[in-house]
């Protein structure tokens, strides 16, 4: 009866090859992008005309800035401001322009032309498609590549009777392409996404235990609770799913029922028997559009396009259509010897449903992508977190909560590493995943491409000397992205501390930059007489910066400040963890972590659990529930990073810096199904304070078996433990004992200390361990 309504999703780097595709196909001069306009909206249309007046932006910026976003209009709603309804809405607009005539102008113009099209854009899917030139419709023009985009907006390109189509790129189609290659390349050559098997039991209990994360329609933390509730057991429960997880759905009880009546705790009702074979896949519950549509054509002699139009009427919810469907409906049921009641009833429960009704085929078409998604990651959880977080690489945030997702599944995420790494994330081997160099904050993949491609053609780099003779890195890589690459911990491996490369990057920039400069005017030493010229000038230059070549593989203590940097710059610790400097604290003041703590919820919540962690940040919001404030944590102990919740009663009148140790109890409430809801914290002190007031002895090993330390080492530790307890001075006592292969011998410092922070970490950077007594 209407055109239908085509959207295509696509692998998103291959979308431009479809719209090629179809230009081959039916002609250039009949297939065109869809145009949009940008409209002047106030704010900008005051910059621009400013700007043709030729006052300063600073003046029409101050003015622009002076528009609210959104303003009431006469009835009270909120709408997006206009210049009449701004100067209403905010006084000191009425007052610039008062005491100047510029402004005046200026505001005067802009609310005469203000809604008028701007700039012409390209609608980001819709393509259109004619039998003959795309002139005999509508006007166009064409882009640089020589490509038609109408003049005409979506709704009056349709209206001239062409038909949209939406070319969608989806990025999880581009994950499970790059998915795919991985696993045929490295497990399967054979393997074929389309035959995989449907009714997998190992990939529906890592479902229904709610390990979605990367999982397609599935990841969200609503949608996780659902999951968890419904525990889909068959592909129709994953379809049903998509279509559940709505709004209209979600608040009508809806879900509920269906909940209940698929774990058989709720009776499964039919209206009618003849329902039965449409409603069975759903428990009952009308939950698709097309069951709308069937129940019509079986209980009422419906064609389906007379279907169609009563699913359109049942959603726009107009009096007369639905008055008109409902004597048609009824006729039609009377005329199958239905009681007209019950078919009445009937008919209001479908236009109940209709309100909330899905479509099917598009819900299964997202389904199966959804149960795809989690057939990789349950069956190749590796290349499939590898191909995800490659997709995600510019954004650190996912890369983040996949990578955490990682270390639930007890998988490596290792560090970037210059010899190691590839501009994207990696399967060095089984259970563990190599963190990709374009992944780091501030690297392009174009700035390290050429370090990756002369590694891959000519070996490993052997330190920062063989780097500089090997990559411009001036021109081809730069200072700020060597800084970055040392900062991340990617230049570790060349057995100089993170603090130390950082002083010499820019005489090693350039140096390379003197290097390649002179190669490429071709001069040659004094002494060249034959083809070893390069390896005697190589090794001159190399003695001459001693510095710079540090003890391949030897490992540099990471201060807590580096780890920082790290953190900010891959958005998580990847070459150690703050928490290692408190191994003691988290002996004595936790009871589990953060990853096993679920283990310990109760069904009352109130059961205590004690943690310590690493506080990452804070923000305090008001409950839509009972407009109360409400506190949101997030907590990193290297086991995983979580967000719990604090109620008002127990949120601190002021949160740590971020990156401090924290003390934490909280409680994690168990439902009746057996899900976990977030860990709520009621108490949060800094662990220094907590350390400081319970232990009063603390010891220091020292291990003193041959070949681990030499005399001189023990010298200057002895040395450094006694400055640094002389300068944090307390109640504490301390200890100190000498591990030798066959005894120990223990001393008591006539030095009493204080617990800090800053004390416990010089322990751990000195290659020395402490416990409390």
């Amino acid at each position: 009866i209407s055109m239908p309504d085509f959207d295509v999703d696509f692998c998103q780097d291959r979308r431009g090859e479809v719209i090629d595709y179809v230009t081959q196909k039916y002609g250039t001069e009949n297939v065109a992008q869809i145009a949009t306009f940008g409209k002047m909206k106030a704010k900008l249309a005051v910059r621009d005309v400013a700007r043709v007046m030729e006052i300063s932006y600073g003046r029409a910026d101050k003015i622009a800035k002076l528009i609210p976003a959104k303003v009431p209009d006469e009835k009270g709603d909120e709408v997006e401001a206009t210049i009449p309804l701004a100067m209403k809405a905010e006084p000191r607009l009425v007052e610039e322009a008062e005491k100047d005539s510029a402004i005046k102008e200026i505001l005067d113009i802009t609310a005469q032309i203000e809604g008028l099209n701007r700039q012409t854009g390209t609608h980001a899917a819709g393509v259109v498609m004619s039998d003959g030139p795309m002139t005999d419709y509508l006007p166009v023009f064409t882009t640089e590549e020589g490509g038609l985009i109408t003049q005409y907006e979506m709704k009056n390109a349709e209206k001239v009777g062409l038909v949209k189509f939406d070319f969608l790129g989806l990025k999880t189609l581009t994950v499970i392409e790059y998915a795919i290659k991985l696993i045929k390349k490295f497990v399967d050559p054979n393997f074929d996404i389309s035959a995989i098997d449907l009714e997998e039991p190992d990939v529906y209990k890592d479902i229904s235990e709610a390990h979605t994360t990367a999982v397609f329609q599935l990841e969200g933390d609503g949608m996780k609770q659902l999951v968890a509730k419904l525990k889909p057991s068959r592909f129709e429960d994953i379809i049903a799913l998509v279509a559940l997880f709505r709004p209209g759905p979600l608040g009508s009880g809806m879900v509920d029922d269906f909940v209940e009546r698929k774990h058989g705790r709720q009776e499964i009702v039919y209206p009618l028997p003849q329902l039965q074979e449409i409603l069975k896949e759903t428990y009952g519950v009308i939950l698709y559009q097309e069951q709308v549509q069937k129940t019509a054509v079986v209980l009422a002699n419906y064609t389906p396009g007379e279907a169609d139009m009563l699913r359109r009427a049942m959603g726009k919810k107009i009096k007369s259509e639905m008055d008109d469907q409902r004597a048609r409906f009824l006729k039609g049921a009377t005329d199958n010897n239905l009681d007209p009641e019950k078919a009445g009833q009937i008919f209001d429960l479908m236009a109940k449903f209709a309100e909330y009704g899905f479509n099917k085929s598009h819900s299964a078409a997202y389904g199966l992508i959804a149960y795809q998604t989690a057939y990789l990651k349950t069956k190749f959880p590796e290349l499939f977190m590898s191909a995800i977080m490659t997709c995600d690489l510019d954004n650190t945030d996912k890369v983040v909560n996949y990578a955490n997702d990682c270390l639930r599944m007890k998988m490596k995420v290792l560090p970037p590493d210059v010899n190691k790494s590839d501009l994207e994330f990696t399967v060095p081997e089984k259970w563990s995943i190599r963190w990709g160099l374009a992944a780091i904050k501030g690297i392009g993949a174009t700035s390290v491409k050429s370090l990756v491609d002369e590694r891959l053609k000519n070996g490993p780099f052997k330190n920062l000397f063989d780097m500089a003779r090997r990559v411009n890195l001036h021109l081809d890589v730069s200072k700020k992205t060597m800084e970055l690459l040392v900062k991340t911990g990617a230049m570790d491996q060349f057995g100089l501390s993170r603090e130390h490369m950082l002083t010499i990057i820019a005489d090693v920039v350039k140096y390379s930059e003197t290097h390649f400069s002179a190669k490429k005017q071709g001069q040659k030493s004094l002494f060249d007489f034959g083809d070893d010229q390069d390896q005697q000038e190589s090794a001159a230059s190399q003695d001459a910066h001693p510095s710079w070549i540090g003890e391949s593989g030897k490992q540099h203590p990471i201060s807590l400040e580096s780890l920082e940097e790290e953190r900010k710059l891959t958005g998580m610790y990847l070459t150690g963890h703050p928490i290692d400097f408190y191994k003691s604290d988290c002996k004595r003041f936790s009871k589990t972590t953060l990853i096993d703590a679920p283990k310990f919820a109760s069904q009352s919540g109130k059961d205590k659990i004690h943690l310590v962690a690493i506080f990452q940040g804070g923000n305090i919001g008001i409950s839509k529930k009972d407009q109360k404030p409400r506190a949101f944590i997030t907590l990193d102990d290297k086991t995983t990073t979580i967000e719990a919740m604090m109620f008002e009663k127990d949120i601190p009148p002021a949160f740590p810096p971020p990156g401090t140790p924290v003390w934490l109890q909280g409680s994690i409430r168990k439902l009746p199904d057996g899900t976990v809801t977030r860990m709520k914290i009621d108490r949060i002190l800094a662990l220094e304070e907590v350390r400081q007031q319970s232990v009063k002895a603390y010891t220091v090993s020292i291990n003193m078996k041959q070949g681990a330390v030499s005399d001189q080492d023990v010298k200057g530790r002895l040395t450094k433990i006694a400055t640094m307890a002389t300068k944090n001075a307390g109640p504490a006592k301390l200890k100190i004992e000498l591990h030798y292969p066959d005894s120990k011998v223990v001393m008591n410092a006539t030095q009493q200390i204080e617990l800090t922070n800053e004390f416990l970490r010089a322990v751990h950077t000195s290659g020395m361990t402490g416990r409390y007594e």
